[in-house]
């Protein structure tokens, strides 16, 4: 029996064991990347009907390329009326170096990514490209853990 319970059901353990678990699934890079021969880890754990866990990582290939602002999609449709949810990424070049960003809900069922910028001594959210927040090449990563209410 899979979760929500409904009234009347009978639980075994294995039911209650299962909530929370991670499930794979497959996003949708739809803006800003070109997935050539990447590779993409994603998952997501459900807690209730509302609650939503996820995970994204996609290492670039040889054939990979950033183009701009990179949006990817929700495991499921996400409450649109909240501005994002309570999501963090991080780019790291194959070099070892990491940059911190921010995940930002683009609408309903993609957000975007961005990295901390530094602009008159504020944090502002930059633009992804070829060239930021480095020189993307084979082996750099981009990363995601979010927590997002469902519609």
């Amino acid at each position: 029996m899979g979760f929500p319970f409904s009234s009347g059901d009978v639980l075994l353990a294995s039911d209650l064991n299962s909530i929370g678990a991670f499930v794979s699934y497959t996003p949708t890079f739809t803006a800003g990347l070109t997935t050539g021969n990447g590779t993409t880890e994603a998952d997501y754990a459900l807690v209730g009907d509302k609650l939503c866990f996820f995970r994204v990582r996609f290492t670039l290939g040889s054939t990979s390329a950033v183009t701009g602002e990179v949006r990817c999609t929700y495991p499921f449709s996400v409450d649109d009326t909240w501005l994002a949810g309570i999501s963090l990424c991080e780019f790291e070049d194959s070099n070892g170096s990491e940059i911190r960003g921010r995940v930002y809900r683009y609408d309903g069922s993609e957000f975007r990514l961005t990295y901390d910028s530094v602009v008159s001594s504020k944090i502002q959210p930059g633009t992804l490209s070829s060239s930021e927040p480095f020189t993307w090449t084979t082996n750099d990563k981009m990363s995601v853990k979010g927590i997002v209410k469902l519609a």
